[in-house]
């Protein structure tokens, strides 16, 4: 039976964590978005799954489903989703296979926004 001996923080949970790197589909290169379902292990220094998205203008052949490029990152900045004029859109998020669909970040916000208006509503009705 092999036994392991811990020195200095022996957490279960943080051995667990230790062990579980995130996963990302990855294209490094620009390809049509259903077709980016290469599953990648992150490094641990990989924080977040990056999404950047092209315009079909800047891609050859086009036309078709969005281009995009996917990956492992150490760091992200999101796109704002109102900034008009974006033909790279980034999306970002920090679960396994998150990247999934670089849609879901501005899905997210509309449902963010939705509630906020929807507040600021009941708050001028009650005279606040």
């Amino acid at each position: 039976m092999h036994q392991t001996r811990c020195i200095g923080n022996c957490n279960p949970v943080l051995f667990l964590f230790a062990a579980h790197a995130l996963q990302c589909y990855t294209c490094l290169e620009p390809m049509s978005a259903p077709l980016c379902m290469t599953i990648s292990n992150c490094s641990t220094n990989d924080i977040v799954c990056k999404t950047v998205m092209y315009s079909l203008e800047e891609v050859f052949p086009f036309m078709g489903d969005s281009t995009v490029v996917k990956g492992c990152a150490q760091k992200c900045i999101p796109s704002d989703v109102d900034e008009i004029g974006n033909s790279r859109p980034t999306f970002c998020c920090n679960s396994d296979l998150c990247n999934v669909d670089g849609a879901v970040s501005i899905q997210i916000s509309f449902v963010v926004m939705g509630i906020s208006a929807s507040f600021l509503c009941v708050l001028l009705r009650t005279g606040l």
